[in-house]
């Protein structure tokens, strides 16, 4: 138990930071312009956790060498990678809040994911949990206005795209666990093909996408640069810890371990944010 709270709190403090950067960044005005070249946050948040894992590999002294098939960690890395786009995206057209309360509802896909890929099988409990924080959701969803602060299109395709990255989510976390058990993985091993991977391909579709030059001249607007850098700062730390819950607890751990980081972030964007929220809101948040 000392273990699971230490990696617990672990990813409270780290993923909660992460989410509020996310969301200046991504929703807010720098100079009058918003960033729209989200992948180039999740190229600058891979090129960190990368020197992340390779110094943590020349202190563990972790093998360098692949410890599983090319294709698992290109399978790994693109599902986190797409997850990780869909959550920057949904921000331009959801809020934080609603975003935040659809994570709640992560436990879901994770226990029907492990069940495809591990064979697992869930108690009652697990799934009355489940279907109480579905309902919760749902209540939210309906029951007011869930649109970003500046929103640039319809909250649907961003409830849309939330759907999209618990999908992908679940996958990733759920392989994860799957790497860790069947090829004996280590977690900085895994921590650094993962990233180069993805690294190479959010590099390759910024360049072919002609969004690198756009990205990189952003960085002059001021205090975009040191955003990014603590964003990508606190998403290696929370890598770490992720990584840690999946090596130990397995997927659906983090999982529960993430709707309390989720709670404190719901509460703590309620009292900043301009738009209130509804009974109805309020009631499905409890």
């Amino acid at each position: 138990w000392v273990k699971f709270l230490h990696y617990g709190l672990g990813i409270l403090v780290t993923i909660g930071a992460y989410s509020f950067l996310q969301e200046r960044i991504v929703s807010k005005r720098y100079e009058g312009e918003i960033f729209k070249a989200t992948m180039f946050l999740v190229l600058c948040n891979r090129l960190v956790s990368i020197v992340y894992a390779l110094i943590m590999i020349m202190v563990t002294g972790e093998s360098w060498r692949m410890q599983a098939i090319v294709w698992k960690y290109l399978v790994v890395s693109f599902s986190n990678m797409l997850s990780t786009w869909c959550q920057y995206e949904s921000l331009r057209y959801v809020s934080l809040i609603l975003q935040t309360m659809a994570k709640t509802f992560k436990m879901l896909p994770v226990m029907l994911v492990g069940m495809v890929i591990s064979r697992k099988r869930h108690s009652l409990r697990e799934v009355c949990v489940v279907t109480l924080l579905t309902l919760g959701l749902s209540l939210f969803v309906a029951g007011g206005n869930v649109s970003s602060e500046n929103a640039e299109g319809s909250s649907f395709y961003g409830i849309c795209l939330l759907m999209a990255f618990l999908v992908f989510d679940s996958f990733t976390s759920n392989f994860q666990e799957k790497l860790f058990k069947e090829d004996n993985m280590s977690k900085y091993n895994q921590m650094l093909y993962m990233n180069l991977s993805s690294a190479l391909v959010s590099t390759c579709l910024l360049v072919f996408g002609g969004m690198l030059p756009y990205s990189l001249a952003f960085l002059d607007h001021p205090g975009f640069a040191s955003h990014v850098l603590m964003l990508s700062l606190s998403a290696a730390a929370g890598q770490y810890y992720i990584f840690s819950m999946v090596q130990s607890f397995g997927a659906l751990a983090l999982a529960a371990a993430m709707n309390a980081r989720q709670v404190s972030t719901i509460f703590l964007s309620y009292l900043t944010q301009t738009q209130p929220l509804t009974w109805i809101q309020t009631m499905g948040l409890f």
